[in-house]
């Protein structure tokens, strides 16, 4: 049931969007993970570490510091009070500044042996369904993917016209380098993810059952 593993993906924290489909006799899943959420440092309150890492710079414009350039900070710590001192009396003030933060992160990405493509050939086979029971016809192609409208009649005997459409798709062969590889997966986590600037990496491959996987190992900047 693919809308009940698609369902049970977006359950997962920090899932964004998920599809699965059925490719033959394949499941193609795909996910795509939320980016880093960032506190607004322009609204009234404590300005909060949205992230666990090392305090790289501070730069404070309005309440007072709870933190300094090293320290090691947790999601959900105070990083600028909504306060000032006077004396040891405690004024309010709008929390506002800029804080960033020194972490590790990882990401892997898979690169199967075969990837399926569409080959642009289609076929469409319409199915009537008496009582609105209609079962989907034999796929004219090996592999492929579905899609299937149909309208429903009430009158009299109620019944189902349904047109499935079979598109074919055929395996290609994975053709990238090593290299190719690791360039592809370290793009796509630049491209899909917010970070200041990116202090040290490292990138590795693996070969496994069915393909490779890029391991990818981040010091990242992220602004709080």
């Amino acid at each position: 049931d693919e809308k009940a593993v698609e369902k049970h993906l977006l359950s997962l924290e920090g899932i964004s969007f998920a599809s699965v489909e059925k490719v033959g006799t394949r499941v193609c899943v795909r996910v795509v993970h939320q980016l880093p959420t960032h506190t607004s440092l322009d609204t009234s309150g404590n300005t909060i570490a949205t992230t666990d890492g090392v305090v790289s710079r501070i730069v404070v414009y309005s309440g007072t510091a709870q933190v300094a350039v090293g320290d090691i900070v947790e999601k959900g710590q105070v990083l600028i009070g909504d306060y000032y001192l006077k004396g040891e009396e405690q004024i309010f003030a709008e929390a506002k500044g800029e804080v960033y933060v020194e972490k590790q992160v990882t990401f892997e990405r898979f690169f199967p042996d075969e990837v399926f493509v569409e080959t642009g050939e289609k076929v469409t086979k319409t199915v009537v369904g008496l009582f609105r029971q209609s079962k989907m016809p034999k796929s004219p192609y090996q592999y492929y993917t579905t899609k299937k409208t149909e309208s429903k009649n009430d009158f009299l005997i109620p019944f189902t016209v349904c047109n499935w459409t079979f598109y074919e798709v055929k395996a290609v062969v994975n053709t990238m380098g090593e290299e190719e590889m690791k360039s592809v997966a370290y793009g796509e986590v630049i491209d899909n993810h917010q970070f200041e600037r990116v202090i040290d990496r490292s990138v590795q491959i693996e070969r496994v059952e069915g393909g490779y996987v890029v391991k990818i190992i981040l010091t990242v900047e992220v602004k709080q």
